[in-house]
């Protein structure tokens, strides 16, 4: 389990740097400078929660902490990846 999280990490970190660049390259990054730097912090945030969570529940550790700050940075993620930048599936 602990493999297959990682690798998908690897696609996250890529497609999110892979993202982060084309916003740079294309111009639009004086536009939303600040959204974007906080959703990159913020997807580092999910794969950190992501990565505690798996370790914490492995050792019987109590997890509701990690899964509020995983919940918490996972809607600031989506809210800004979906809904507020230009390259997003929702309508502004």
């Amino acid at each position: 389990m602990h493999m297959i999280t990682r690798l998908t990490y690897l696609l996250i970190l890529y497609s999110g740097g892979d993202l982060f660049y084309n916003y740079i390259v294309s111009g639009t990054w004086n536009s939303y400078m600040a959204e974007l730097i906080i959703k990159a912090a913020a997807g580092l945030w999910v794969i950190a929660c992501l990565e505690i969570l798996l370790v914490r529940y492995a050792k019987g550790k109590p997890t509701k902490g990690f899964m509020v700050q995983l919940a918490v940075s996972l809607v600031i993620v989506l809210a800004l990846g979906f809904g507020r930048l230009p390259w997003g599936f929702l309508p502004l």
